[in-house]
């Protein structure tokens, strides 16, 4: 398979159509929010400018008002009159105050704004208000002659506006030298009634700033934020004082953009906080729902990957193994059925290894008896040699007069060749195979009178049915490669026992043995597959061992370490066929 599977494909797909949408979306909402702060922007810098234009109207509104009342006929009157008992002592006098102060209330009621007049006559030591317990005061002038809007405050009442406009225009504290001083004032409420009017409704906070007196905020004005912005101000590090200014800064750890606007006519600073956050909710839940529903559509679209990995990549990589364990010769491989698209596909792929399996083992099976075949052939051949020997050996020990000799070799000789020429049963107890070996170890022994042999193999056992001719190819090569080529006595010895999964015969003889090599190259050449050139003796056997009790059983060779050779028959007690 390709170094990247179908799973890894999808995932890295999946990835590349995310990435760029999620980094285009991110892109158009930077832009989107720039140009909304740059518009909130905008737009609270307008409307904040049309406040400060509707005070400055309001205001040089209460300005005319005192200049038009310095030109009426009846303040020059009042202006003129020099001692004060000329103004209350005649019947001129009287009238004239009246109709100022008639016309002082009927100014103050044109507009709209908490205001008061007040006219003094510094010739007359007088003064005429709207206001009820003003009198004159020449000290309080003194102090507090203003040309400009100053912000002035009493104990006990609301801080309040004031200026004043002088007769002859030009300034001066000298009272002698001023004919008519006229005193308006605006109570700072109005200001605050108008800074909450523009609020209702808004996230704004609105106030008036002006480096030397308090600041003027709304009913509801967060005194808290106000202070951060107003020590901001002071500081002159992130804010600075402008005609129209504005910037973003950071109150109580959130982003406020701060719009600042000149109140002309007070010579004072309309300033605005708006919190960002709050404006920029909406776009910053679009921003949040987008991103909650990339990454659930970022999970449904893994979810899917995995099911199609499960549904799909792994059968395909189910098969594929089964296919490359089936071309190694495991033919007992099958896939296991599952409810999905490729039951068919696996159902026929299992048939057909069914079949090739038993094709194969009945290939096998007919290379197995041909070998038997053949060993029955060399069988053939042997044996008369094997029987000329024996025959010998018999004509000897007559000569010699060795009765029980001949006796004994005549005897298990025929039960050898009983044995060796029955070959109606291929498979047969162990009992018998035991039997066999028995007899060809007492005839070999009566021929060398050096051969020492035991037999232990449980009881339980010996019902066990093997192959035929299974233990006597593997005593024949221990006498003939190492025991015949040895001087004095020698020894086979055969036990058996068992394990949880093994039926194990063990042939151990002290003959000349194998060099490590040798054996490396037996166990070789028994794991390769059949040969038409290969011998037939062990290997036949192994592989009949394996073919009929199935993997795991066979002959394995290993040195004695005293010398000789020891040959372990494994027979797996689930028997395979």
């Amino acid at each position: 398979m390709s170094k990247w599977g179908i799973f890894t494909k999808m995932i890295v797909l999946l990835f590349v159509i995310m990435i760029p949408v999620i980094y285009l979306y991110s892109y158009s909402n930077k832009v989107s929010v720039s140009v909304v702060r740059e518009e909130i922007q905008n737009a609270n810098l307008a409307q904040l400018n049309f406040l400060s234009k509707q005070m400055d109207i309001i205001i040089e509104q209460l300005s005319m008002l005192a200049i038009t009342l310095s030109k009426d006929p009846n303040m020059k009157e009042f202006q003129n009159i020099q001692t004060v008992d000329t103004m209350y002592n005649t019947y001129s006098s009287i009238k004239t105050h009246n109709l100022i102060e008639q016309k002082l209330k009927l100014q103050i009621a044109s507009n709209h704004w908490m205001n008061t007049l007040t006219v003094y006559s510094p010739n007359a030591k007088k003064a005429i208000s709207t206001k009820s317990g003003v009198f004159y005061d020449e000290d309080y002038l003194k102090s507090h002659l203003t040309p400009h809007w100053t912000l002035q405050e009493q104990e006990g009442q609301s801080a309040y506006f004031v200026k004043h406009f002088t007769t002859p225009i030009y300034y001066t504290n000298e009272l002698d030298n001023l004919k008519l001083i006229t005193e308006i004032t605006f109570s700072i409420k109005n200001i605050q009634d108008i800074l909450e009017q523009y609020k209702t409704g808004k996230h704004n906070d609105p106030f008036l700033y002006h480096p030397d007196y308090k600041p003027a905020s709304s009913y509801s004005g967060n005194q808290n934020l106000i202070s951060q912005l107003i020590e901001q101000i002071e500081d002159r590090k992130s804010i600075k004082l402008g005609q129209n200014a504005n910037q973003v800064v950071k109150l109580s750890g959130q982003e406020y953009l701060v719009n600042i606007v000149e109140v002309k006519s007070l010579n004072w600073y309309l300033i605005d906080y708006v919190p960002l956050q709050q404006m920029l909710f909406p776009i910053t839940k679009s921003k949040n729902l987008f991103y909650v529903s990339s990454v659930l559509l970022l999970v449904m679209s893994m979810v899917a990957v995995v099911l199609l990995y499960k549904n799909v990549q792994v059968p395909i990589r189910e098969l594929v193994r089964s296919v490359q364990r089936l071309k190694r010769g495991d033919y007992s491989v099958r896939i296991q059925n599952k409810n999905n698209e490729f039951v068919f596909l696996f159902q026929r792929f299992n048939e057909m290894a069914e079949e090739i399996g038993r094709l194969i083992d009945n290939v096998y099976a007919e290379r197995i008896r041909s070998r038997e075949a053949t060993v029955k052939h060399l069988q053939s051949q042997i044996n008369p040699h094997f029987l000329y020997n024996c025959l010998a050996f018999i004509r000897s020990m007559t000569r010699l007069g060795e009765k029980e000799a001949v006796m004994d070799m005549a005897w298990h000789l025929g039960n050898y060749y009983r044995y060796t020429t029955r070959n109606e049963k291929q498979i047969i107890a162990l009992r018998e195979e035991l039997e066999l070996i028995h007899n060809y170890l007492t005839i070999q022994n009566l021929q060398t009178q050096r051969l020492e042999y035991d037999l232990q193999v449980p009881e339980h056992m010996l019902a066990l049915e093997v192959p035929r001719l299974t233990l006597q190819p593997i005593i024949e090569n221990s006498i003939k490669h190492g025991i015949e080529k040895k001087r004095g006595t020698s020894s086979i010895h055969i036990h058996g026992y068992e394990d949880e999964e093994f039926h194990i015969i063990v042939i151990k003889d002290n003959g000349l043995g194998m060099e490590t090599n040798d054996i490396d190259q037996l166990r070789r050449n028994l794991s390769l597959p059949l040969d038409d050139e290969m011998g037939c003796g062990l290997w036949n056997v192994h592989q009949r061992l394996l073919y009929h009790f199935g993997e795991g059983s066979g002959l394995f060779f290993e040195e004695v370490p005293t010398g000789g050779l020891r040959v372990t028959i494994k027979l797996k007690k689930k028997v395979f066929i």
